[in-house]
């Protein structure tokens, strides 16, 4: 079975959750026993997807992922470095996948 462990340990991942869950605050950290139920139940997409479609946009190497609970929703935000030199944020949704906002870090 593929688990977010599995993934984890491949080297292609990298995955930052934080341990603390605030579910009072309109953006919250998401803990990783969420995250792994949540991905089990099919609730979320898995990392590598969401990794897959970053790179879509900006070709790189990623350098930081995180997911958080926002306003009743989960996010992934992707930190990329591109080929040129640049960074970049993008923030996914965690269940569709679609790409809510992308910039550029400075």
């Amino acid at each position: 079975m593929n688990t977010l462990r599995s993934r984890v340990k491949d080297g292609l991942i990298s995955l930052v959750v934080l341990t603390n869950l605030f579910l009072t605050t309109p953006s919250a950290p998401a803990d990783y026993e969420e995250v792994y139920r949540l991905r089990r139940e099919g609730k979320i997409l898995p990392l590598s997807t969401i990794i897959a479609r970053g790179q879509a946009i900006h070709r790189g190497r990623l350098l930081e992922a995180e997911i958080e609970r926002s306003h009743g929703r989960y996010i992934y935000e992707i930190v990329i470095g591109g080929e040129n030199g640049r960074f970049y944020e993008l923030y996914f949704d965690a269940t569709t996948g679609e790409l809510l906002k992308a910039g550029q870090k400075n």
